[in-house]
């Protein structure tokens, strides 16, 4: 594993990176590893196409460390980077079923087993609905739990639209998992 000496701040290690120091890139990676594969997750369910996101998005985040301005943090910057990778692949793959959101555990409620399973199976469907600007933001805020000043700041969106997403997607969850009570 790659240690970043503790003068080497995120700013400095991209602009080495821009500059072909894949050692530096190799340092940034392994800082936000954890993270971005735990983002990445929420993408998909496949384990190969989740070492493909990750792949695909390594290799964008390579190649635009020169573009990096420093409007946002570097972890910002390579969760876009991820978002956008796992867009444009939905885009490309229309035809084949969306991957599904990782949840976070159930915690213990007292329910069977079997009915908590039911519950969290309902949930990931209802997700699984959502259009894919909603479900950015709800994994972000109630998978990862970001900030909506942190969400806007990545999707390009103000706060306030991030707040109405969330809103409005409570809403449509609401009304997916209360069509699955009904069938």
């Amino acid at each position: 594993m790659v240690e970043a000496p503790a003068a080497d701040d995120d700013w400095s290690l991209i602009r080495r990176s821009a500059e072909g120091d894949l050692s530096a890139f190799e340092i940034i990676l392994a800082r936000y590893d954890a993270d971005l594969r735990g983002f990445c997750r929420r993408f998909s369910r496949d384990p190969h196409d989740l070492a493909d996101l990750q792949q695909e998005a390594t290799l964008k985040a390579w190649r635009a460390c020169g573009s990096f301005d420093a409007r946002s943090s570097v972890r910002t910057w390579l969760y876009r980077i991820v978002a956008n990778t796992a867009i444009d692949e939905h885009r490309r793959r229309v035809r084949r079923p969306q991957p599904l959101a990782e949840l976070p555990e159930p915690r213990p409620t007292g329910a069977s087993h079997e009915s908590t399973v039911v519950e969290l199976d309902a949930l990931r469907h209802a997700l699984h609905r959502l259009p894919e600007h909603f479900r950015i933001v709800v994994t972000l805020a109630y998978g990862h739990g970001w900030a909506p000043a942190d969400i806007a700041a990545l999707c390009n969106i103000s706060a306030a639209t991030v707040r109405t997403r969330l809103s409005r997607a409570r809403v449509l969850l609401r009304a997916y998992l209360a069509e699955d009570d009904r069938v």
